[in-house]
Parts: structure tokens; sequence; C-alpha cells
């Protein structure tokens, strides 16, 4: 039998950061660093080959910037995700994996959510240097700027994967004015 490790739950910063598929540890962080792990770390089968033979490979953690609403404020936290990887057993596969999360993506160092608040912020004509203000300087200008661009480079990438319809319709007709 595997050994059963039991790590509190900070119920009040769970609610705060406000991931359903995350909480945070008690008794670890501060109100502006969070230690987070996945409510079912746990995976079954190898999403390569879908072997059921798999082994904990070892403990590893990630660190995010992340937003947290506290009352009508926004702050920004540091969000340190800790995680297994997992390696399958089977012979000719041998992958390494983890268990995907949703809140952010492996190769990023902010949330989807912090990406889109800073993106929100931008489109109603905030500056960087105004955007990093408000983040308490926890983010500086630059990283502002590289955040916004990489959301609209993905937004692009979405619109042109988006399938072209394969008929095309004209209506034409008036309006009171023309």
């Amino acid at each position: 039998m595997a050994k059963q490790i039991f790590r509190g739950e900070d119920e009040g910063r769970t609610e705060l950061l406000g991931h359903g598929e995350l909480f945070v540890e008690k008794g670890e962080g501060s109100d502006t660093y969070y230690s987070a792990w996945l409510h079912d770390p746990e995976i079954e089968r190898c999403p390569r080959c879908g072997n059921d033979a798999i082994k904990t490979q070892d403990l590893f953690s990630k660190t995010y910037w992340d937003l947290v609403r506290v009352g009508e404020k926004k702050k920004a936290i540091q969000l340190e995700y800790k995680f297994y990887k997992y390696r399958c057993l089977k012979k000719d596969c041998g992958h390494v994996f983890s268990k995907p999360v949703h809140f952010a993506s492996r190769r990023d160092n902010v949330t989807f959510r912090l990406e889109n608040e800073i993106a929100q912020q931008v489109l109603k004509g905030a500056s960087y240097a105004q955007i990093a203000n408000q983040l308490s300087g926890s983010i500086s200008r630059q990283a502002v700027g590289q955040i916004f661009n990489r959301w609209v480079r993905k937004k692009e990438a979405c619109r042109k994967a988006a399938m072209l319809p394969s008929r095309l319709a004209i209506l034409s007709g008036k309006t009171d004015k023309d």
C-alpha cells in the first residue's frame, strides 16, 4: 500500500484563490505567497499508451504569478504549485508526465486569470506602467507588455485555427435611415 500523505487545507486562502482544482496548504506561505496542491493529484493511466502500471517519479514545484480579489481590491500573489511527475513502466513507452492543469500553462509563469486581467486593462487603455503599479510593482512594466503580447498571440492562433464556413450568405436590406 502506498504511503498516504495528509496535507491540511487552508480553507480561507483556498476560497480566496478560487481555483477549483487546487487547495492551499495550511501552515505554508503567507498572504502573498500560496503553496497549493491539486485536490486529486493521483493519475491512473499513462496518457501516451494507456498502461496502468505507473510509478511516481518525483515531486516538483512551479511558481506562478496569480491574482486574487480581496474585497474590492485585486492583488498579485505568488502561487507555488506542487505536483508529482509519473513514469510509465511499460518497457517500450517510459513516458514521464504529470497531471494536466487548467489554471495556467506549464510553460508560462502567470495564470490565465492574471493574463486575462492584464489584457482587459490594456484594452481599456491602461499603460503597462499603470498596470504594473496596480499590481504593487510585483510584475515589471516590461513583463506586463510581454504577458499582453503573448495573450494576443494566443488569441490570434485560436482565431486562425477556427473552421471557415462552407457557405457564405449576403443579406441586403434597408434601415430607416438608408
